[in-house]
Order: C-alpha cells, then sequence, then structure tokens
C-alpha cells in the first residue's frame, strides 16, 4: 500500500511539473502577442528559462557582426558579463552557432579547454540554438541544475528536449520585438506573427484547443485528429460535445468547465478504447479578470499509464511470493536458519525451535557456531 502511495505521489509530482512547464509555455505565448520592448522581453526569457529548468544561472546571447554578444543574464555574478562575448565557433554557444546543433555537457571537465565556460565552478551545461526558419539569431544556455535540495545534479535529455520547445518559442518572440522596433507596419507585424504562431502550434504534438464560454472550438491544432474522426478544419465553430463525444471519445468540455468556473487550471485523465488522455485547461481572461475562454492542451499518456501499470503489477507479484515463500519458512517442521556473511544468525524458525530448543528471540543476533554439539 505504501509502495502504491509513493508511485501515485510521483506521478502527482510529474504531473504538477508538466502543468508548471505547460503554464511557462502559455504565458510566453501571450508575451508573443504583446511584447514589444526587446529588453524586458530578453530578460523575461532568461528568467522562466530559469525557473523552469531549476538552473542556476542562463545567458541568452544574440549574434551580431559575427559575434555572440550576452543581451541578458539571470543570476550572473557580477564582474564577468564583460568577459562572456564570444566569437562565433568560440566556446560552448560559438559550437552550438557553428553546428546548428544543441548541446548537453554532464561534465564540463571533459571538455575541451577551448570549449570551457567563463562562468566560474559550472559542472553541467545546456546550449540551444534561437532559430527562426533556417536562420540563427543567437544562444541560450543554462547552468547547472539545483535539485530540490538545493544540490548541483547534471540536466538530462528531458532538460535538453525543454530547452529547445522553450527557446524555439523564445526565437519567435524575439524576432517579433525586432520587427517592431524595426518599425514595420503594426498589422503586417500582427499578420506575421500569427501566421508563425500557427506553424508552431501545428508541429506540437499535443492536441491543443480553444473554447469559448459556450465551449464552441474557437481554435484547434491537427494534433487532435488522433481523438477524433474528423478534420481539424471541421470543427472550427462547433459545440465541443459535437466534436469530442462520439464514440466514448475523450471531453476538453469537462475539464474546461471547472476552468471557467474557477479560473484555476484544471487537470483530468481520460480514456479513449485503450488510450489514454491527459487533459489540462488553462484560463484566458479579460482585463476584468473574467475567464473567457479556455485552451485546452490533449496528451497522449498510454505508454506513462501503462508503465505504471506494470510496475504496480510487478508489485503486487513480489509481494504475493514473498508472503508465500515467509509462511512456507514459518511453518516448515525442518530448521531453517539463515546468517549474514560474519556467521550471525538472521532468522530462525518454529522448526529450528522445536528442534535445538531456543526461542527465535534467543537465537536472532547470536554467532551461528553457538549451538553446542550435543544437540547437532
Amino acid at each position: 500500500m505504501q509502495e502504491n502511495k509513493s508511485n501515485l505521489e510521483e506521478l502527482y509530482e510529474a504531473t504538477k511539473n508538466q502543468l508548471q512547464r505547460l503554464s511557462i509555455f502559455h504565458e510566453l505565448y501571450k508575451a508573443i502577442t504583446s511584447a514589444l520592448d526587446l529588453d524586458k522581453l530578453l530578460k523575461s526569457v532568461t528568467e522562466e528559462a530559469t525557473r523552469l529548468l531549476n538552473a542556476r544561472i542562463c545567458i541568452l546571447r544574440l549574434l551580431k557582426d559575427g559575434k555572440l554578444k550576452v543581451r541578458s543574464a539571470s543570476r550572473l555574478p557580477e564582474g564577468i558579463k564583460e568577459r562572456m562575448e564570444l566569437e562565433s565557433g568560440d566556446g560552448i554557444a560559438g559550437c552550438v552557432i557553428k553546428n546548428d546543433k544543441p548541446l548537453l555537457v554532464e561534465d564540463v571537465s571533459k571538455m575541451p579547454e577551448n570549449l570551457r565556460t567563463q562562468v566560474p565552478d559550472v559542472k553541467s551545461v545546456i546550449c540551444v540554438p534561437l532559430k527562426v526558419g533556417e536562420g540563427i539569431s543567437g544562444t541560450l544556455c543554462l547552468y547547472d541544475k539545483e535539485g530540490p535540495d538545493g544540490t548541483i545534479i547534471p540536466f538530462n535529455m528531458d532538460d535538453l528536449d525543454t530547452a529547445e520547445d522553450f527557446a524555439s518559442i523564445s526565437a519567435l518572440a524575439i524576432e517579433k520585438a525586432w520587427i517592431y522596433e524595426k518599425g514595420l507596419q503594426r498589422e503586417k507585424d500582427a499578420l506575421e506573427a500569427k501566421k508563425r504562431m500557427e506553424i508552431l502550434f501545428e508541429t506540437v504534438q499535443s492536441g491543443i484547443v480553444t473554447l469559448d464560454r459556450d465551449y464552441r472550438i474557437l481554435y484547434a491544432n491537427r494534433s487532435i485528429e488522433q481523438w477524433i474522426d474528423k478534420r481539424v478544419e471541421e470543427t472550427i465553430g462547433k459545440y465541443c460535445s459535437e466534436v469530442f463525444y462520439e464514440d466514448g471519445g475523450i471531453c476538453p468540455h469537462c475539464v474546461a468547465e471547472v476552468t471557467f468556473e474557477t479560473g484555476e487550471i484544471n487537470a483530468v485523465t481520460q480514456m479513449k478504447g485503450s488510450d489514454y488522455a491527459g487533459l489540462t485547461s488553462y484560463p484566458i481572461k479579460d482585463e476584468n479578470g473574467n475567464v473567457v475562454e479556455s485552451v485546452v492542451f490533449i496528451r497522449n499518456i498510454t505508454e506513462k499509464v501503462r508503465s505504471q501499470e506494470e510496475i504496480l503489477g510487478l508489485y503486487k507479484e513480489v509481494s504475493e511470493t514473498k508472503d508465500y515463500l515467509k509462511s512456507l519458512i514459518d511453518n516448515s517442521a525442518d530448521a531453517i536458519v539463515t546468517s549474514d556473511l560474519n556467521g550471525i544468525i538472521t532468522s530462525w524458525n518454529k522448526g529450528a525451535e522445536e528442534i535445538y530448543g531456543l526461542t527465535e528471540r534467543e537465537a536472532i543476533g547470536k554467532f551461528l557456531p553457538f549451538i553446542p554439539d550435543s544437540i547437532i
């Protein structure tokens, strides 16, 4: 029972962390449609990246005239920012620019000297390119991941995937701010930003559905087609129940209903056939704080749930086998005795009590050769 509780707690924590990450991505999406000040945007990107990945330090560099210049940093020690400018191809960030590939360094001390970071006492680094299309505008580097107890632990591949996703959205935001700084017309810029966001959401593997208060579908990406028998174009403007309820399907309406009522993020797990879906709804509020829309993310968590079920099944089998063996030993008429490598008795069954005349309490913890020769 305790093990089951522990597994459920781990699943809850994993879901909670995923909700936090999705919430940050959603907040950054809103920033894309409103942020005009480039410096404020860059500061927000480094702060949110630091929080999202529990990093000790985050540095955002932008490429200009063949050099990577630090434009924003979170928690960077005083006095070293001036030394962090790099030529394209130098250091970890320069290597990422040169090779056009993200880089995960679990142990910086094993890197070649020319790729070492100038940030002091760094053990692990993630560096990803900021890209829009084929063009690279800079890099986002994170240094040292802090564990729950504050100790430094290495970044892993899941962290790298999260950093790449975050950098993709950030690159779109940065490009949009640049467009505004160059004075392009607001209408043209808004149209370009909308097109880019549509492309971004179409490439997300999770299904995304936006509902109004009448539960009509305002927007949906193509990934929802794995849960319905319609093309996404056929869903816009229809009631959610008309699209999803057929054939015992999943229910974005149900998860969004709580969000509309409370204004809070809500998450549920649902099934369609043999597949499991994790649904999470986020509120979109007007200037008065009223929830006017709800964005629902739909993730296929079948593999994760089945893995948890398999672990629980194995635990049950082991527990039953252990209880069965214990019963056999306890009720055996033969003496069954176990000891550790030092000859100290660790178990003493009822058969041993009958044969040697010593109780379990008298025998446990004693040295095995204590048994008199006369009763052997």
